[in-house]
């Protein structure tokens, strides 16, 4: 082809001078470009001149041209882009304008610039590929546009909507952009976002093993840049062209270069000086953008004064989770559509508890029904306390179904938290139905009387141990593959993620911080399953302390609190400070319950008499095989028989429990297998429980009054497992009765209630082999593995506006104070005593003699050990 005349009017080249003239060579540049411009320019427009009509320059970048042109059929501007022709570079800037032009074509949407034509032409030894593109009316790039002025959070949200739709689209294509950045960005005056510059775009499943990229440093992932062995000569230090091998190229760099930039927006101006921009959503974006990095966090300030670290795991993995995240602050996520458990004005509910209805939805009804499930309905949730509140007959179903519905409501309040937008960004509508589900099915391995066996012995009868066979479908005695099957196709998770919750400890800081936090919406200073047991309780026996619970309030201030420990994050539900009062108040409920209620002298009586009858069952620790029969008949008991399998309850059963009895029926089926399994001195305390015929106290024992000795059996029972404290029981009978048998005529005390004591009766139920004195120690309830803590009002004014700082959390002193001294404020060490002879040792023995005798045994006992 011949050389052309230019074609083009000499304002034209003035203002394609003034483009040049802004680059950083720019100058010296235009002075080596202008005469093979001229031609080459003149060429395209012959090329194209059937429809279209070049009007003037609109840009020049470090590769490539952009000249406005005019749709001579339609009327309308576009714009048409073609490489420079910098010396000895004309190869490499045709390869990636072709390159361009190919990405373009492949990937077309809404949000990525659209091709209308392409072409080339011939210059000197180089073809120069073109192509014509759609023209942005009255657009800027990205960094224009944000920093002519403060932009509202709805032209921020909106541009970064636009743009992360066209990443997602890209990635779709198995396309990256590599070089995401303002500059690459086009928004028109009407707010519609393009990215406007495939030139950097790489496929990575097509083309060959090597490929050429170019990129920008500043916003480049570490990674990337550690992948160039070597790099083209460049005038801009700042851009770097290389070859690299494509199977090492990542989607994550994109969001890298995304999370960087997004930064760049936000720093442009200062928080008071953006229109709109509201607290909460300059802290939602800037979480967003620190979890766009890759886990590759510099910054000693990251977003909500999170940990560095903390971002290696809630990292961004695809794209498509920055653009549900942005639909969630847009108000585009439809959370109650996408989880109809929350939704509370759903056509169905079911009244599971008096704080609030609950969504009854077709799954949640598949779960209720399984009969796995449903075997909790015939399972008493207090057990023995219906010996002393008579209207203590509710259910496990009950309660479990009432920390389910708490569950969803504490989800929709940290969904909504005002100020601190963590649990609405990093929680997914999986992680939500994940813990909806450990909620429902945490007690699902609850049995008859589960926590007074454990009580006795929790490697044996561990509830928890049994839910977790039961998920994860290796309980012997139980065909469960139909609730795994509902788990995972009706609810869309992984069974192995709801045991992941359940068995998660929250101090735990390697493990999964998600995890983490979900667990302690079952088990912290201010679970879901506590708020449903205190309140449940107290309404069903009639007794005030639950009812004093401020839930409502309660679920206005929840939060997730986090702070950095051993360099690593720490999470768990927490509160803010004008939610302590409410909180603090679950705290005083609890300790009130077990003082008035779960820890009543009676209660502690019974519990003592099957405590020991249980030891009788048991075979010694030392008989592993033993053990592991006696388990495994337990299991088949609990599996085959409770509920499971209704017909053929207890076919061949000879019992000598009375026939009726106040025990509720499920409670008096285990300790009918109880009787089949212990030996005669238990069964008769069994058959003596079952009549309400309990023992007495002789002797109570308080931190408080008896220091000493309180200390001494404390450390006693945490020392030794169950057989030592039989051991204990056996040598304080044997000494209290040895003491009453000593007493002669002249010796017997007497009371203003009680004649002259007779000994005959101790020393004749003794002999005949009567369990005449048990020995109550209760075993610690901290209620919690971590404290409750609370994100103090001193710094709620930083929080609700940047929030840049790590918070410094703070104690519930009071929370810690109960929880610190709860069994020694709230628990009593008891002696209890046959109730024949009970009146009779009371009037033998003295209480200091008596603690005498308890101390003699300690020390006998520790001895032989």
């Amino acid at each position: 082809m011949s050389i052309m005349e230019p074609t083009m009017p000499d304002d034209f080249w003035t203002k394609l001078g003034v483009k040049y003239n802004l680059l950083t060579h720019g100058a010296k540049e235009w002075a080596q470009e202008r005469k093979p411009l001229e031609t080459i320019i003149a060429i395209i427009q012959e090329a194209i001149s059937l429809r279209y009509k070049i009007i003037e320059p609109l840009g020049v970048g470090g590769i490539g041209i952009v000249l406005q042109v005019e749709d001579k059929n339609l009327g309308i501007p576009c714009a048409l882009k073609f490489p420079r022709p910098k010396a000895g570079k004309e190869s490499l800037f045709a390869e990636i304008i072709e390159s361009e032009i190919a990405q373009l074509l492949k990937a077309r949407h809404p949000n990525i610039i659209e091709v209308y034509y392409q072409g080339r032409i011939q210059f000197e030894e180089t073809q120069f590929p073109f192509y014509i593109m759609e023209y942005i009316s009255e657009a800027t790039d990205a960094l224009e546009y944000f920093s002519s002025q403060p932009r509202n959070v709805g032209e921020l949200l909106n541009v970064t909507k636009q743009v992360v739709d066209g990443i997602e689209h890209l990635h779709k294509m198995n396309i990256i952009h590599l070089d995401v950045k303002l500059e690459n960005m086009l928004v028109s005056s009407n707010g519609r976002a393009v990215i406007a510059d495939l030139g950097s775009a790489r496929n990575l499943v097509e083309g060959s093993v090597t490929t050429l990229i170019t990129f920008t440093r500043e916003y480049a992932h570490p990674e990337l840049i550690s992948l160039i062995t070597y790099s083209t000569v460049s005038t801009d230090p700042n851009r770097i062209r290389a070859e690299v091998e494509r199977p090492k190229l990542k989607k994550s760099y994109d969001l890298y270069a995304l999370g960087k930039n997004i930064k760049r927006v936000l720093k442009l101006h200062e928080p008071q000086t953006w229109k709109g921009l509201d607290p909460y959503s300059r802290k939602y974006l800037y979480l967003m953008a620190d979890r766009l990095l890759d886990g590759r966090n510099t910054d000693d300030k990251c977003a909500l004064g999170l940990p560095p670290t903390a971002f290696s795991e809630i990292k961004y993995k695809e794209i498509s989770e920055v653009a549900t995240d942005i639909k969630k602050i847009t108000g585009e996520y439809p959370l109650h559509q996408i989880i109809p458990e929350i939704d509370e004005h759903g056509i169905r509910t079911i009244q599971t508890s008096s704080l609030s209805p609950t969504p009854f939805t077709s799954r949640l009804s598949q779960i209720i029904t399984h009969p796995a499930f449903r075997r909790l309905g015939d399972i008493s949730q207090l057990g023995f306390i219906n010996l002393i509140y008579p209207t203590a007959t509710h259910s496990r179903l009950e309660h479990v179904l009432g920390t389910f519905s708490n569950v969803v409501r504490y989800c929709d309040a940290l969904y909504h938290d005002p100020i601190n937008p963590f649990f609405r960004q990093i929680m997914n509508d999986d992680d939500m139905k994940a813990v909806f589900l450990a909620a429902l099915l945490h007690d699902i391995g609850q049995y008859p009387l589960a926590h007074d066996l454990e009580e006795a012995e929790p490697d044996i009868f561990s509830h928890k141990e049994i839910t977790i066979e039961m998920l994860e479908g290796t309980a012997k005695y139980l065909d469960l593959p139909s609730l795994k099957m509902l788990i995972s196709e009706q609810w869309g998770i992984s069974p192995q993620r709801v045991t992941d919750i359940i068995k998660a400890d929250p101090t735990d800081l390697n493990s999964s911080i998600k995890d983490r936090i979900l667990h302690t919406f079952l088990d912290s200073p201010i679970d879901a399953d506590k708020l449903d047991y205190l309140v449940r309780d107290s309404v069903n026996l009639n007794v005030p302390f639950g009812k004093a619970i401020d839930f409502e309030r309660l679920l206005q201030c929840l939060t997730i609190i986090f702070k950095e420990q051993q360099r690593k994050v720490y999470v768990a539900l927490g509160i803010h400070e004008k939610g302590k009062v409410p909180a603090e108040t679950v705290a005083f409920a609890r300790y009130a319950m077990f003082g008035t209620v779960y820890w009543h002298h009676t209660s502690r009586a019974v519990k003592a008499m099957l405590h020991y009858a249980v030891w009788e069952a048991l075979p010694p620790s030392k008989s592993q095989k033993v053990t592991k029969e006696f388990q495994s008949d337990f299991r088949a008991f609990i599996f085959g028989i409770t509920g499971i399998k209704q017909d053929g309850l207890f076919p061949t059963q000879r019992t000598t429990l009375p026939v009726t009895t106040q025990l509720m029926s499920s409670d008096r089926k285990m300790i009918e297998w109880l009787v089949e399994h212990t030996t005669p001195a238990g069964n008769e305390l069994l058959k003596m429980i079952s009549n309400r015929d309990l023992y007495k106290r002789i002797l109570v024992i308080s931190k408080r009054k008896s220091s000493r000795l309180w200390d001494a059996l404390i450390k006693f029972r945490n020392k030794f497992g169950w057989e030592m404290i039989v051991n204990l029981q056996r040598e304080i009978q044997h000494r209290i009765v040895d003491f009453v048998r000593k007493i002669d005529d002249s010796k017997r005390r007497t009371t203003s209630a009680l004649e002259p004591i007779a000994t005959d009766r101790v020393i004749s139920l003794a002999e005949k082999g009567t369990i005449l004195i048990l020995i109550d120690i209760p075993s610690g309830r901290p209620g919690s593995a971590i404290p409750l803590e609370y994100l103090p009002e001193a710094d709620r004014k930083e929080m609700l506006e940047e929030w840049r700082e790590p918070s410094m959390l703070e104690d519930s002193v009071i929370w810690t104070q109960l929880h610190d001294s709860f069994l020694e404020s709230a628990g009593k060490i008891r002696i209890f005593c046959h109730p024949d002879v009970s009146n009779t040792i009371r009037a033998a023995i003295l209480k200091d003699e008596l603690e005498s005798l308890v101390e003699a045994s300690i020390r006998y006992i520790e001895k032989g050990k």
